[in-house]
Parts: structure tokens; C-alpha cells; sequence
């Protein structure tokens, strides 16, 4: 059973559910099995979801290297980053995706090492309602071949499914 809402917006920590603030000091509801640092279960209220202000809602913007893309539709959203030549070939990347609604909340790890010709992408089914869903790139770096450390600009996207 989730955690409760009261009138005022308050959400009650009951039926073993936590209160817990994530990294931009917004509070979230988790089980309270959950250990520090998973997002396992977790969920924002609708008006405490990390939402614009540090994401910018555009589906592609530029970073200091390339571009970073995130789009959603439906149950599902897509990625991808592409590095200008000069920066040399991507090596590896960190790149994780959050996506938020008011009936849950889940990071999407897609961390690992970029093919060896061209940019990289990649599409992920979301496990859970959402109406609207809110995305973006949570940590978002690519490593170059050269030793170039590029950042994505937190792309991010608004979506009804």
C-alpha cells in the first residue's frame, strides 16, 4: 500500500513506506526496505516531481561536445547522444534516465561503452501508468576516445500516454 496523501498534500509515512529528499532536495515516497540510494518503488507527488527549472523540455539540445535527445511516447522514451568529429569517437558513457508520474517513478541505468562506428541511441519501455510522464537525462556523460569528457545539457521531455 502507497503512502498516504492527506488534504494538504502531505504525504504520511504509514504501511512501510519512507519519506526520504533525493539529490535536488525533493522528497519522495519509498518503501522503507528500500536502502539509501536505490529508487526501487519510489514515487513523486505530481507537484514535487522534478520537472523544468533544471531540465529543459526539449526533445534534443547541445552540450559542450555534441547533442543529447530524449523523447517519450506512449509507455516508452528514447535517447541518444552524438559527438562532433573533432571530439573524437565516444569511448564510454554514464547516462541515466529518470522518468516520473503521478503513479511512480523509476531511474533507467544505460551506462556502457559506445559502438565503434557512429553515435549511440537507445528506446526503453516504461513499467508503469502515466498520466502525464515527465523525463530526462539524470547524469548524462560521454567519455571520448581522446579523453574528451562530454555533457548532455539534461535534455528532457513531457508526455501523455
Amino acid at each position: 500500500m502507497a503512502a498516504k496523501v492527506g488534504r494538504c498534500g502531505r504525504v504520511y509515512v504509514k504501511n512501510g513506506y519512507d519519506i526520504r529528499t533525493d539529490e535536488r532536495g525533493v522528497k519522495y515516497s519509498i518503501p522503507e526496505t528500500e536502502p539509501q540510494g536505490s529508487m526501487n518503488g519510489a514515487f513523486y507527488l505530481p507537484k514535487d516531481a522534478p520537472a523544468s527549472g533544471e531540465v529543459s523540455i526539449m526533445g534534443t539540445v547541445d552540450g559542450n561536445c555534441g547533442t543529447a535527445t530524449l523523447t517519450g511516447a506512449g509507455k516508452s522514451f528514447f535517447t541518444a547522444y552524438a559527438i562532433k568529429p573533432w571530439f573524437g569517437a565516444a569511448f564510454k558513457h554514464t547516462w541515466r534516465v529518470a522518468v516520473s508520474s503521478s503513479s511512480g517513478y523509476q531511474v533507467y541505468n544505460l551506462d556502457g561503452f559506445a559502438p565503434l562506428i557512429g553515435n549511440w541511441s537507445t528506446s526503453r519501455s516504461i513499467s508503469f501508468a502515466g498520466k502525464p510522464y515527465n523525463g530526462w537525462v539524470s547524469t548524462g556523460t560521454v567519455t571520448t576516445r581522446i579523453g574528451a569528457v562530454c555533457g548532455s545539457m539534461t535534455p528532457g521531455d513531457l508526455w501523455y500516454s
